[in-house]
């Protein structure tokens, strides 16, 4: 919300509170590099940007593994012996 109000030194420590709260929260981290950007905070915005990526990645990763995982082989299957009439 103050991020859309553009009252972005405002918006600074509830990001961080809701990082601290918890700091496995990709889109926090997200959130924070676009403030500190804007207010110029280079480091911390790369910083905060760098935390995003690892999150986002490890969020992210087991779902591409499961897609890549297509199994290979087809499984071998005893048939019966045919009966005849």
């Amino acid at each position: 919300m103050l991020m859309s109000l553009q009252k972005h030194e405002q918006a600074l420590p509830h990001l961080q509170k809701a990082i601290g709260l918890n700091p496995e929260n990709d889109v926090s981290c997200y959130w924070l590099s676009q403030v500190q950007g804007i207010l110029a905070n280079t480091v911390e915005q790369k910083r905060a940007f760098a935390e995003f990526e690892r999150l986002h990645e490890r969020t992210f990763q087991p779902a591409r593994m499961r897609e890549q995982a297509q199994p290979s082989e087809v499984t071998k299957q005893a048939l019966e012996p045919s009966v005849e009439p």
